[in-house]
């Protein structure tokens, strides 16, 4: 997943819900990073630990929460 692929995510999940504050702090990934960390998260959740893959992604970037990383998950 890139930097622009996790902003549409975003932007899919915040539509109506824009007055959250620190909804843009996803922005202030790098792509690389978001590579990185989302082709880790996709493996350990291809091993089968969901939990663990959640945890890689909440650690790993900059705005993604439990909402966010499941729907980057699924």
């Amino acid at each position: 997943m890139t930097l622009s692929d996790l902003q549409t995510v975003r932007d899919f999940k915040m539509v109506r819900n824009r007055v959250r504050q620190g909804w843009l702090t996803v922005n202030s990934n790098k792509d690389a990073t978001v590579r990185e960390v989302t082709f880790e998260a996709y493996q350990v959740c291809d091993e089968g630990d969901w939990k663990e893959a959640m945890v890689v992604l909440d650690k790993g970037l900059y705005g993604v929460g439990p909402a966010t990383g499941e729907i980057m998950l699924e």
